[in-house]
């Protein structure tokens, strides 16, 4: 009788944790083609002027990016479900202008991704990122 009860509670606080979580399945091959943002918001971009159009590549048939805030920047990603994982990789070394480190030190937060309405949202919600981009061509 005691196992009963116990296993109740134990299904109950399962229910409870996983209760109002929103189930996202996403296609990792949607990802592929040439991104650009539209939109960004993260640490230090109240600095920003304006958003720079920057380009977002995801090459196909590999799990490999390059991202052009002004050097060109590549390297692999980690795809599970909704989750995204950029890897640093090799970069052109010009000078480094200061929207460019804003950039970087918040695109290397991002830990999730979702496509709305044709547009990619990559976000890290514990450090207020969020980068949407849209389809370019």
């Amino acid at each position: 009788m005691m196992k009963n009860f116990l296993m109740v509670i134990m299904l109950a606080c399962m229910f409870a944790c996983t209760a109002g979580k929103k189930s996202v399945t996403v296609d990792a091959n949607a990802l592929k083609g040439e991104w650009v943002m539209v939109d960004f918001k993260g640490q230090e971009t109240e600095k920003l002027e304006e958003i720079p159009p920057v380009p977002l590549h995801f090459f196909e048939g590999e799990n490999r990016f390059q991202v052009k805030p002004f050097n060109s920047v590549s390297g692999g990603y980690e795809v599970n479900g909704p989750e995204i994982k950029f890897l640093m990789g090799p970069s052109t070394m010009m000078a480094q202008p200061p929207e460019e480190m804003i950039f970087l030190n918040n695109f290397y937060k991002v830990n999730h991704f979702e496509i709305v309405k044709g547009q990619l949202i990559l976000k890290n919600e514990a450090d207020q990122v969020k980068m949407t981009f849209k389809k370019k061509g």
